[in-house]
């Protein structure tokens, strides 16, 4: 096993959102940017490579700039789907009555919003 050698920045703790963070961290950060570590005592934020002039100022600026009430990317996207399915569930709270959609004249439309929900839902679990 090869070991790399890292440098951390470490700054008072607050209340973040972790994935976020490392989302803006690497915005403005770049190359050599590795990640961010929370936990009661500190924010650390990792790199490979020794901490270049004025970056420790950036990091504290995208700190002081963090809302950890916003979401990052993947987050906003797995929020709008989630939306999405319960919104679906909410249309269609009941069983499909078979019978009832043999005897409807709008039973194509009715039986495409099913299938529409359900692969939905299926790809929802797959994580898709």
């Amino acid at each position: 096993m090869v070991e790399r050698e890292t440098w951390e920045a470490t700054f008072d703790p607050q209340p973040v959102n972790t994935e976020l963070l490392h989302e803006e961290l690497l915005a403005a950060m770049g190359d050599g940017f590795v990640g961010v570590c929370t936990g009661p005592s500190a924010v650390r934020v990792v790199f490979n490579r020794p901490l270049r002039a004025g970056e420790s100022e950036r990091i504290h600026d995208v700190l002081a700039a963090h809302d950890y009430m916003a979401l990052s990317t993947r987050q906003a996207i797995s929020r709008a789907r989630q939306i999405d399915l319960e919104t679906m569930r909410a249309a269609h709270p009941e069983a499909l009555d078979v019978e009832q959609v043999v005897n409807d004249p709008d039973a194509l439309e009715k039986l495409a919003q099913r299938v529409l929900w359900l692969e939905t839902e299926i790809l929802h679990l797959r994580g898709g």
